[in-house]
């Protein structure tokens, strides 16, 4: 679930730039464009892993793990409608949603990951002043992509 919200988000962004595709920007105008934007994002999605993570940890049913996702996905309201981020969890989402110990941790493990890479993403972000600075700070931090 968190891959496919920050998918999303990261989706947005990239929408954000096709559409602005037609107005012919280099990719520098378009990195000033998209830095304001893409350091928001972070801002408000690593309070958001903390409080998913927290909730996780103190969840005593599925249930209540399912629910914990609307931290992460009120964050990357950015594209997001009230409507989506409050569903609520049906019998059937419920019945096939697997949940242990084991998934758990990996879980937990995968959030702080995330965390860990956003972090160093955003370092980046905020102190780079065009695109090819940008692309050295991540390869010098160790960024995934």
């Amino acid at each position: 679930m968190i891959k496919k919200i920050l998918l999303f988000t990261a989706g947005s962004l990239f929408l954000f730039a096709a559409e602005n595709q037609n107005m012919q920007m280099s990719a520098e105008d378009m990195f000033l464009k998209l830095k304001p934007r893409m350091s928001k994002m972070y801002t408000q999605m690593l309070p958001a892993i903390d409080k998913t993570k927290k909730c996780i940890e103190e969840a005593k049913s599925k249930k209540d793990v399912l629910s914990c996702g609307k931290f992460m996905m009120k964050a990357s309201d950015m594209q997001m409608h009230e409507e989506v981020i409050n569903q609520k969890i049906s019998d059937k989402d419920l019945k096939d949603f697997e949940w242990n110990d084991k998934i758990k941790q990996k879980t937990l493990a995968d959030l702080e990951k995330t965390k860990t890479q956003m972090q160093k993403m955003q370092k980046c972000i905020d102190k780079s002043q065009n695109m090819q600075s940008l692309n050295t700070c991540m390869k010098k931090v160790g960024v995934e992509r």
